[in-house]
């Protein structure tokens, strides 16, 4: 099932999102369920993550999230 969708294209992965988000545009990512996932958010992508009402949890003992 897709987990987070940018504008009509929706994606399995938050990381899957990520890469298809254009560099140095600012992009909207709207989860579309709860997801257990560790994401990384590279130099370059300007990300704004709408939780929509969802939750982001991290897998095992990671960081949820990592922003360079």
């Amino acid at each position: 099932a897709n987990v987070c969708k940018i504008g009509a294209s929706e994606y399995t992965k938050i990381s899957s999102c990520i890469t298809a988000a254009d560099d140095n545009v600012q992009t909207t990512i709207v989860l579309l369920q709860d997801r257990t996932e560790n994401i990384n958010i590279p130099l370059g992508k300007n990300i704004i993550l709408d939780l929509n009402g969802y939750t982001l949890r991290n897998n095992g003992n990671k960081n949820s999230m990592t922003v360079k």
